[in-house]
């Protein structure tokens, strides 16, 4: 089973994660933090607000490739997941920008 928090930054998703890691039902669950944790220079983080359909994949792409671990460790692990953001938040993201910016990479995506 896989348990996924959505909602805008700074809504509490992280908060409310760490209170369900305390709780004994969830000891055995393996929890994974916001996509942006996986990355050890801040620097490398990309950029929200890209500038081109390129980039705009590129940096899905940087996204995916976290999202492939994860799936990796969930399927290793075997039991309850707890996602704090899911592919969802991704996709809504790359819709958002075919949107605003007219990229359209979502049907690639």
């Amino acid at each position: 089973m896989i348990l996924g928090l959505e909602g805008p930054s700074y809504g509490g998703k992280t908060s409310a994660l760490g209170r369900l890691r305390r709780v004994p039902a969830m000891q055995d669950a393996l929890f994974f933090s916001c996509y942006v944790k996986s990355f050890a220079r801040r620097e490398d983080i990309p950029t929200p607000s890209t500038r081109s359909a390129d980039e705009q994949v590129e940096a899905f792409m940087t996204f995916m490739e976290i999202e492939g671990e994860r799936v990796d460790a969930a399927r290793r692990h075997g039991g309850l997941v707890v996602l704090d953001r899911t592919v969802d938040t991704l996709l809504a993201h790359a819709h958002a920008m075919d949107e605003i910016y007219g990229f359209n990479v979502l049907p690639e995506l």
